[in-house]
C-alpha cells in the first residue's frame, strides 16, 4: 500500500502503525499521541483476546485514500440549510477550509465556538450552543 503525503491520512496511518489491531486495555490508556485518544476511545471493544478496534484501520485508511479531499461533489448537492461547526482550536481544519464551504454553497452557517477538533466530545455545551442557536434560526 502507498504512503500518503496527505497529512491526515499519514497522521491516522502512523497511529494504527504503533497500535496493533488487538490490544490490551492497559496499553490503550497510553497510546501516543494523546490528541488522538479522543477520536479512538469509542472504536474498541471488549474481546475474549483484550480490547481490539471495532474497526480494520487499513479500511479507513483505504476510505481516506480514496476520497483524497473530493468532498465538493456531495457537499454543492444539497441545498437545505447547513450549519457547520468548527472549534477555533481545530488542527484539522482551517477557517479557511470553512469559508471556502460557505462561499460555496448558499445557506450554510459556521459556527466557531472554543475548543479543538472534536468539540462535541470535549466540550458538548459549546457544541449544543452552536447546534441549538442554529435551529433556533431554522425556517419552519
Amino acid at each position: 500500500m502507498k504512503v500518503l503525503s496527505n497529512a491526515p491520512v499519514t497522521a491516522i496511518r502512523w497511529h494504527f502503525c504503533t497500535v496493533s489491531h488487538s490490544i490490551h486495555a492497559r496499553e490503550h490508556r497510553s497510546l501516543k499521541p494523546p490528541r488522538f485518544q479522543p477520536y479512538l476511545e469509542d472504536s474498541f471493544r471488549n474481546t475474549a483476546e483484550g480490547r481490539r478496534l471495532a474497526f480494520d484501520p487499513e479500511d479507513m485508511v483505504r476510505s481516506q485514500e480514496c476520497l483524497k479531499g473530493k468532498h465538493w461533489w456531495e457537499w454543492l448537492t444539497a441545498s437545505c440549510p447547513a450549519l457547520v461547526i468548527r472549534g477555533r482550536d481545530s488542527r484539522v481544519t482551517t477557517k479557511e477550509q470553512m469559508e471556502e464551504m460557505l462561499r460555496r454553497r448558499p445557506g450554510t452557517t459556521l459556527k466557531e465556538p472554543e475548543g479543538g477538533h472534536i468539540l462535541h466530545r470535549i466540550s458538548p455545551e459549546a457544541f449544543a450552543a452552536a447546534l441549538r442557536s442554529f435551529l433556533e434560526c431554522a425556517p419552519g
